[in-house]
């Protein structure tokens, strides 16, 4: 009989790490590299930058805010430059050892201040400039308003100058096995959910993970997939490594599926619920459901940095 020792829900963990948890196959992101000549230019209509003292602050994103009117955040550059220009991507770039500071879709001069050193972002919007964000939207970051304005201020203040190239990147491929898929298709209205204060939400992709301590020392892990994708879930899974995972699955609609797998002792960190998982192991733990897992390469739109300086006061 199984210990249960750790239940994340999708809330406590991704969207605590990155407060992103994506849509679509961010490996290409044509999204991404548009020009931004052919837009509108949004911009804050009153913003500030502060230094933030990080031995006072333990945790990325403290005092998070979106609404309509405002934004206000508290993390590294790095952050907002993913928000701002890679929306919707798994880079997770934070300075804790557990998780990395390292994203494959940027490249160019990254000055290490940019990974650790971390800054508060208060804006006030312009009047009806902001939609009323879906949870979904606000999820998968598909906030696009938001994110122009970040760009904005990103070159304004950081004097932030980036472009776009195709590069090779190594990456982990998500397909078909030999037998076919063995995915669940979701009952429609299975995707909702009760939030604790009352209101209902959708849940797509990742709903959870749950691990249980064995008899015999070991730790088994359940990533748990409701009404999800197959390209949700491969970003999903690019959070557990550095390469990016993408789908080649070719599958359309929304599948409710379980990976379970055996912890590798030798890469779990502890309070870390994306350790312990190696791509033997995840490899292995698709096959169930009758999917394949590996090791390839692919075109893929990098954002190179050519300059970044830190803000004058303000």
């Amino acid at each position: 009989m199984s210990d249960r020792t750790n239940v994340f829900s999708v809330t406590n963990v991704i969207v605590a790490l990155a407060l992103l948890l994506v849509v679509g196959p961010c490996i290409v992101p044509a999204a991404f590299a548009q020009s931004s000549d052919s837009r509108p230019r949004l911009t804050f209509e009153v913003a500030s930058v502060k230094p933030v003292d990080v031995s006072k602050m333990p945790r990325g994103h403290e005092g998070h805010q979106l609404t309509r009117e405002r934004f206000v955040d508290r993390t590294e550059l790095i952050q907002y430059i993913v928000r701002a220009h890679l929306p919707g991507s798994s880079c997770v770039m934070t300075a804790t050892p557990a998780f990395g500071a390292r994203c494959p879709l940027i490249s160019g001069s990254v000055p290490a201040w940019v990974k650790t050193d971390r800054w508060e972002i208060q804006a006030t919007m312009p009047a009806g400039s902001i939609p009323a964000y879906t949870a979904r939207r606000l999820r998968t970051v598909d906030t696009p308003e938001l994110n122009r304005m970040l760009q904005v201020l990103l070159e304004d203040r950081f004097h932030l100058k980036v472009h776009w190239e195709k590069m090779e990147r190594p990456v982990y491929a998500l397909s078909i096995g030999k037998n076919g898929p063995k995915l669940k298709p979701t009952v429609p209205g299975s995707e909702l959910r009760t939030a604790r204060d009352g209101t209902v939400f959708e849940n797509h992709g990742m709903e959870g993970i749950s691990s249980d301590s064995m008899p015999d020392g070991s730790l088994r892990t359940r990533l748990n997939f409701l009404s999800s994708s197959t390209q949700e879930a491969a970003l999903t899974l690019s959070f557990f490594f550095e390469r990016q995972v993408v789908d080649r699955t070719g599958l359309q609609g929304e599948y409710d599926f379980t990976l379970e797998y055996e912890d590798d002792p030798d890469a779990r960190i502890p309070g870390n619920p994306f350790s312990g998982l190696t791509p033997s192991r995840l490899s292995n733990a698709l096959q169930a459901v009758g999917l394949r897992f590996e090791a390839s390469t692919a075109q893929v739109d990098v954002l190179v940095i050519d300059h970044v300086e830190k803000p004058s006061e303000n």
